[in-house]
Protein backbone atom coordinates (compact mmCIF):
# COMPACT_ATOMS: atom_id res chain seq x y z
CA UNK A 1 0.00 0.00 0.00
CA UNK A 2 1.33 3.42 -0.96
CA UNK A 3 2.04 5.53 2.15
CA UNK A 4 0.68 9.05 2.40
CA UNK A 5 3.16 11.73 1.28
CA UNK A 6 2.05 13.73 4.33
CA UNK A 7 3.06 11.01 6.76
CA UNK A 8 6.02 11.71 9.05
CA UNK A 9 6.98 8.05 9.31
CA UNK A 10 10.39 6.81 8.21
CA UNK A 11 8.70 4.25 5.96
CA UNK A 12 6.77 6.96 4.08
CA UNK A 13 9.88 9.11 3.78
CA UNK A 14 11.95 6.27 2.30
CA UNK A 15 9.15 5.36 -0.13
CA UNK A 16 8.70 8.91 -1.47
CA UNK A 17 12.37 9.98 -1.32
CA UNK A 18 13.20 7.86 -4.36
CA UNK A 19 11.17 10.29 -6.49
CA UNK A 20 13.22 13.32 -5.42
CA UNK A 21 14.87 15.23 -8.28
CA UNK A 22 18.40 14.32 -7.23
CA UNK A 23 17.55 10.61 -7.50
CA UNK A 24 15.60 10.87 -10.76
CA UNK A 25 17.35 13.46 -12.92
CA UNK A 26 20.44 12.37 -14.88
CA UNK A 27 24.00 13.61 -14.36
CA UNK A 28 23.48 14.30 -10.65
CA UNK A 29 26.47 13.16 -8.61
CA UNK A 30 25.65 11.41 -5.34
CA UNK A 31 28.09 10.69 -2.54
CA UNK A 32 27.98 8.29 0.42
CA UNK A 33 30.44 10.12 2.66
CA UNK A 34 32.67 13.19 2.82
CA UNK A 35 35.58 11.05 1.65
CA UNK A 36 33.53 9.91 -1.34
CA UNK A 37 32.66 13.54 -2.14
CA UNK A 38 36.31 14.65 -2.01
CA UNK A 39 37.27 11.71 -4.24
CA UNK A 40 34.69 12.73 -6.84
CA UNK A 41 35.88 16.33 -6.75
CA UNK A 42 39.33 15.09 -7.71
CA UNK A 43 38.24 12.63 -10.39
CA UNK A 44 35.05 13.97 -11.99
CA UNK A 45 35.06 16.51 -14.83
CA UNK A 46 32.56 18.97 -13.34
CA UNK A 47 32.54 21.14 -16.45
CA UNK A 48 31.44 18.15 -18.50
CA UNK A 49 28.79 17.27 -15.91
CA UNK A 50 27.47 20.84 -16.00
CA UNK A 51 27.36 20.80 -19.80
CA UNK A 52 25.45 17.49 -19.75
CA UNK A 53 22.94 18.94 -17.31
CA UNK A 54 22.48 22.02 -19.50
CA UNK A 55 21.91 19.86 -22.58
CA UNK A 56 19.36 17.74 -20.73
CA UNK A 57 17.55 20.84 -19.44
CA UNK A 58 17.33 22.22 -22.98
CA UNK A 59 15.98 18.93 -24.30
CA UNK A 60 13.41 18.81 -21.48
CA UNK A 61 12.39 22.40 -22.17
CA UNK A 62 11.84 21.67 -25.86
CA UNK A 63 9.90 18.49 -25.04
CA UNK A 64 7.68 20.31 -22.55
CA UNK A 65 6.97 23.13 -25.00
CA UNK A 66 6.08 20.57 -27.67
CA UNK A 67 3.86 18.67 -25.23
CA UNK A 68 1.91 21.77 -24.21
CA UNK A 69 1.69 22.89 -27.83
CA UNK A 70 0.12 19.52 -28.62
CA UNK A 71 -2.33 19.89 -25.73
CA UNK A 72 -3.44 23.31 -26.95
CA UNK A 73 -3.69 21.98 -30.51
CA UNK A 74 -6.01 19.25 -29.21
CA UNK A 75 -8.13 21.87 -27.44
CA UNK A 76 -8.31 23.93 -30.61
CA UNK A 77 -9.29 20.82 -32.58
CA UNK A 78 -12.07 20.06 -30.11
CA UNK A 79 -13.38 23.61 -30.38
CA UNK A 80 -13.31 23.44 -34.15
CA UNK A 81 -15.58 20.39 -34.03
CA UNK A 82 -17.95 21.80 -31.46
CA UNK A 83 -21.54 22.27 -32.59
CA UNK A 84 -24.49 24.08 -31.12
CA UNK A 85 -26.39 20.79 -30.81
CA UNK A 86 -23.46 18.92 -29.40
CA UNK A 87 -24.84 15.64 -28.03
CA UNK A 88 -25.06 15.33 -24.26
CA UNK A 89 -24.35 11.59 -24.17
CA UNK A 90 -20.67 11.24 -23.33
CA UNK A 91 -19.53 8.67 -25.89
CA UNK A 92 -21.48 10.31 -28.72
CA UNK A 93 -19.92 13.67 -27.86
CA UNK A 94 -16.43 12.15 -27.81
CA UNK A 95 -17.02 10.42 -31.13
CA UNK A 96 -17.99 13.77 -32.62
CA UNK A 97 -14.91 15.50 -31.22
CA UNK A 98 -12.47 12.66 -31.91
CA UNK A 99 -13.87 10.76 -34.92
CA UNK A 100 -11.12 8.13 -34.78
CA UNK A 101 -11.67 7.31 -31.10
CA UNK A 102 -12.80 3.75 -30.48
CA UNK A 103 -14.03 3.39 -26.92
CA UNK A 104 -13.10 0.15 -25.15
CA UNK A 105 -16.05 -2.12 -24.43
CA UNK A 106 -15.81 -1.49 -20.70
CA UNK A 107 -16.13 2.26 -21.36
CA UNK A 108 -19.20 1.67 -23.51
CA UNK A 109 -20.74 -0.53 -20.85
CA UNK A 110 -20.06 1.87 -17.99
CA UNK A 111 -20.51 5.04 -20.04
CA UNK A 112 -17.21 6.29 -18.71
CA UNK A 113 -14.10 7.27 -20.56
CA UNK A 114 -10.46 6.64 -19.85
CA UNK A 115 -7.75 9.19 -20.53
CA UNK A 116 -7.37 10.03 -24.20
CA UNK A 117 -4.20 9.96 -26.10
CA UNK A 118 -3.19 13.14 -27.81
CA UNK A 119 -3.12 13.55 -31.57
CA UNK A 120 0.62 13.02 -31.38
CA UNK A 121 0.33 9.68 -29.58
CA UNK A 122 -2.43 8.44 -31.89
CA UNK A 123 -0.41 8.99 -35.06
CA UNK A 124 1.64 6.14 -36.51
CA UNK A 125 4.06 6.71 -39.36
CA UNK A 126 6.11 4.18 -41.28
CA UNK A 127 9.79 5.08 -41.27
CA UNK A 128 11.94 4.03 -44.25
CA UNK A 129 14.85 3.30 -41.89
CA UNK A 130 12.67 0.90 -39.82
CA UNK A 131 13.04 3.17 -36.78
CA UNK A 132 10.28 4.50 -34.55
CA UNK A 133 8.48 7.69 -35.53
CA UNK A 134 7.78 10.68 -33.30
CA UNK A 135 5.55 13.62 -34.12
CA UNK A 136 4.74 17.00 -32.63
CA UNK A 137 1.63 18.90 -33.77
CA UNK A 138 2.63 21.95 -35.77
CA UNK A 139 6.28 20.89 -35.95
CA UNK A 140 6.52 17.68 -37.92
CA UNK A 141 7.44 14.00 -37.84
CA UNK A 142 10.88 12.47 -37.40
CA UNK A 143 12.25 8.95 -37.66
CA UNK A 144 14.70 7.93 -34.95
CA UNK A 145 17.59 5.58 -35.57
CA UNK A 146 16.24 2.02 -35.21
CA UNK A 147 18.72 1.31 -32.39
CA UNK A 148 17.25 4.04 -30.15
CA UNK A 149 15.44 2.40 -27.25
CA UNK A 150 13.86 5.77 -26.39
CA UNK A 151 12.65 7.72 -29.42
CA UNK A 152 11.86 11.35 -28.53
CA UNK A 153 11.15 10.32 -24.96
CA UNK A 154 12.71 11.20 -21.64
CA UNK A 155 16.33 10.12 -21.60
CA UNK A 156 16.62 10.01 -25.40
CA UNK A 157 19.79 12.12 -25.35
CA UNK A 158 21.52 9.87 -22.81
CA UNK A 159 21.69 6.90 -25.17
CA UNK A 160 24.88 5.90 -26.97
CA UNK A 161 23.61 7.26 -30.29
CA UNK A 162 22.94 10.68 -28.73
CA UNK A 163 20.24 13.30 -29.30
CA UNK A 164 20.85 13.71 -33.04
CA UNK A 165 19.70 10.14 -33.58
CA UNK A 166 17.10 9.74 -30.85
CA UNK A 167 15.60 13.15 -29.84
CA UNK A 168 12.86 14.96 -31.74
CA UNK A 169 14.17 18.54 -31.69
CA UNK A 170 17.76 17.61 -32.51
CA UNK A 171 16.71 15.39 -35.42
CA UNK A 172 14.30 18.01 -36.80
CA UNK A 173 16.97 20.72 -36.75
CA UNK A 174 19.94 18.75 -38.07
CA UNK A 175 18.91 15.70 -40.07
CA UNK A 176 17.95 15.52 -43.78
CA UNK A 177 14.53 14.60 -45.09
CA UNK A 178 13.95 10.85 -45.25
CA UNK A 179 13.48 11.04 -49.03
CA UNK A 180 17.01 12.43 -49.35
CA UNK A 181 18.58 9.55 -47.46
CA UNK A 182 19.56 6.61 -49.64
CA UNK A 183 18.85 3.66 -47.38
CA UNK A 184 20.68 3.08 -44.11
CA UNK A 185 19.54 3.47 -40.54
CA UNK A 186 20.30 7.15 -40.03
CA UNK A 187 17.69 9.31 -38.32
CA UNK A 188 15.77 11.52 -40.72
CA UNK A 189 12.89 13.99 -40.98
CA UNK A 190 9.67 12.59 -42.42
CA UNK A 191 7.70 15.84 -42.27
CA UNK A 192 8.84 19.34 -41.30
CA UNK A 193 5.90 21.66 -40.69
CA UNK A 194 8.14 24.46 -39.44
CA UNK A 195 9.47 25.13 -42.95
CA UNK A 196 5.96 26.03 -44.16
CA UNK A 197 5.16 28.43 -41.32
Amino acid sequence: MTPSPNSRSAEAFMWWARYADFYVLPHVLLFDSWEHLLLQLDEVDLVKVSASMAAFNLEQYEEQVATWRGIFDDVALARAHRRANHPREMLAALKLTWPDYNAPQEDKDMCTVAAYKSVTDRANFDCPNSGKSASRPGRGVVCCHPDCSQCARRGCGDQNLGPYSCCFSSILKSRPMCGEVDGGKSACVLLNDTETQ
